[in-house]
This record gives structure tokens, C-alpha cells and sequence, in this order.
């Protein structure tokens, strides 16, 4: 992974911070696996 990038976790754990509420987690949680699912499409 290059350096400029961020992982879906920073990403996850940034909405957390923001607003520890359980709608933006589940919300952060489904980015979460849609970048992973782009990530591994990209790769294939």
C-alpha cells in the first residue's frame, strides 16, 4: 500500500472520532467493505 493512501480502518476509525454514534459506524463499516471489495476487484 502506498503512503499517501489510507487504509479503510484509518478511515473507519476517523468517523469514530468524529461521531461515536452506532448509524456512523455501520455506515464507516460498509465503506469499509466496499474498499476492500474495489481493492480485491482491482487486484483480480
Amino acid at each position: 500500500m502506498r503512503e499517501h493512501e489510507r487504509s479503510p480502518l484509518d478511515k473507519l476509525e476517523d468517523l469514530w472520532e468524529r461521531v461515536p454514534s452506532p448509524e456512523t459506524l455501520e455506515t464507516a463499516w460498509e465503506a469499509c467493505r466496499l474498499g476492500y471489495a474495489c481493492r480485491a476487484a482491482e487486484q483480480q
